[in-house]
């Protein structure tokens, strides 16, 4: 008996002294049946633990990988080993870099392999867990280091039989970090999850190619929130669904699309946020319904260089629908308390003004992808506006105090066309001693027009006008 233990004893020292030049020697060799390039610098055998430590393991090649770790420990239950089925405790997996890019390259080339060399092995997972794993390719595509900092996935081997797995997230973006709890499934050739999110302070990457003159979008901004979340992935075709059920905080955020540039936006959504995407599409499709919050935003909406306006937005809130993709459309309740604008296409604006106290009902639409966006404004009403117009020879204050509009059309190239305007009041200005002119006040009482027609440059026009009184005054 004391023999045999001996003999037990050296033959576990031997094996544990052999196990790195085994696995040295094995892996390679492993993969190579499989048409793979694969290295590893060394490994250990602690069978207190019924662990195999694999250090060091690069897959693809050498020079760039398409996986490298640092370190894989890979547990396994000695009694069913003894029955003739490998069958993992937990795979642990630290310092991770992987190439996406690369992989499907590598499985790709799996896919062409004859079914009698790919085979398979009677292997059971019960926890896979991931830590430091550095995301290559998505990194340079989104412009912002993404890693995970664990990943923790439960019962991988009913996983690949169709049940669901609990699956725990934690990493970061950028400055950024996210956290996941989910309940995983896979369906057919897709996965497919659901669960809680919380994200802190992740930069906000550029997404769509709008043309050689813009590289993006949303070219910048930060995203604080938390809420639900759903997703699904198709591994055949590498299309995205991903939906968001929360609030968002938003902050530095920059854009430009189609005429619009924006910059030091800080806003608030609250609702749903629906993404689609697939390796086909030239830009993500974007879909969503909800309330956005905005303290503050600067705008330059310019449809063509001889309208642009320049726009500083405070407190505005917009609450509807909206689709941005092959079709863009928007439509909702804006109402704000104050916007100053001002002419943006000059250095020295030819005019500029504020209002305050606003709201109306919005659907703006563009049929495709290249046309310009057609607008239409329902029950318009404004408590104050302000315009100053005019040089420095003749200038001209006016003053507008309830307005109300039944209806506004207009379209990108700044053509409009108004339904029915009232005011309670309109008080135009002239400063006395402006160049030769003696100053000048006129109020109007109770104006109203009809048929109105005009564009963004200034130009405007009217069926009929009329007033209950018109007061003139002269300095």
């Amino acid at each position: 008996m004391f023999w045999s233990t001996c003999i037990v004893v050296v033959l576990v020292v031997a094996v544990v002294i052999a196990t790195p030049w085994i696995l040295r020697a094995a892996v390679p060799e492993a993969f190579a049946r499989f048409g793979l390039q694969a290295s590893i610098e060394g490994g250990s055998l602690n069978p207190l633990r019924g662990e195999i430590t694999l250090r060091g393991f690069t897959l693809g090649e050498p020079a760039t990988p398409a996986l490298a770790l640092r370190e894989l420990g890979v547990g396994v239950a000695l009694p069913a080993l003894l029955r003739g089925r490998l069958k993992l405790r937990r795979l642990r997996v630290r310092d991770v870099s992987v190439d996406a890019e690369r992989l499907l390259e590598l499985r790709k080339l799996l896919g062409t392999r004859p079914s009698d060399q790919r085979g398979a092995l009677p292997v059971e997972l019960d926890t896979l867990d991931l830590e430091a794993v550095h995301l290559v390719s998505v990194g340079e595509r989104i412009g912002h280091d993404v890693r995970i900092v664990r990943l923790q996935l439960d019962d991988l081997s009913g996983l690949a039989a169709e049940k669901p797995a609990n699956v725990s997230l934690q990493a970061t973006v950028g400055d950024g970090e996210l956290d996941l709890e989910a309940e995983v499934s896979l369906d057919g050739d897709g996965l497919e999850a659901a669960g809680r999110y919380r994200i802190d302070k992740v930069p906000l990457p550029g997404w769509a190619r709008l043309g050689p003159a813009r590289a993006d979008p949303l070219s910048s901004g930060i995203a604080t929130g938390r809420g639900d979340v759903s997703t699904h992935v198709d591994f055949e075709t590498g299309a995205l669904e991903l939906t968001l059920n929360g609030r968002l905080k938003l902050a530095a955020l920059a854009a430009g699309i189609d005429g619009l540039e924006a910059e030091g936006g800080d806003a608030g959504w609250e609702g749903r946020l629906a993404l689609e995407w697939s390796p086909q599409m030239a830009s993500p499709s974007v879909r969503g319904d909800g309330r956005l919050d905005v303290a503050a935003l600067a705008l330059t909406v310019a449809p063509s260089p001889r309208t642009a306006v320049d726009t500083s937005v405070d407190d505005v809130s917009w609450q509807g629908n909206f689709e941005w993709g092959a079709h863009r459309t928007m439509q909702g309740a804006v109402s704000g308390t104050r916007v100053v604008f001002a002419d943006g296409s000059a250095k020295r604006p030819a005019w500029r003004g504020n209002a305050e106290d606003f709201s109306w009902r919005m659907h703006a639409q563009a049929r495709g992808e290249d046309q310009p966006f057609g607008m239409t404004v329902q029950d318009f009403a404004l408590a104050n506006l302000k315009v100053f117009a005019g040089d420095n020879d003749v200038p001209i204050e006016i003053a507008v105090e309830k307005i109300a509009v039944d209806e506004l059309r207009s379209v990108a190239s700044g053509n409009l066309v108004i339904g029915r305007v009232s005011t309670d009041l309109v008080t135009v200005h002239t400063p006395a001693g402006a160049g030769k002119n003696h100053g000048a006040s006129i109020d109007v009482h109770a104006l109203t027009a009809t048929g109105l027609s005009g564009d963004t440059a200034g130009t405007l026009q009217a069926a009929g006008v009329g007033a209950a009184s018109v007061d003139y005054a002269q300095t």
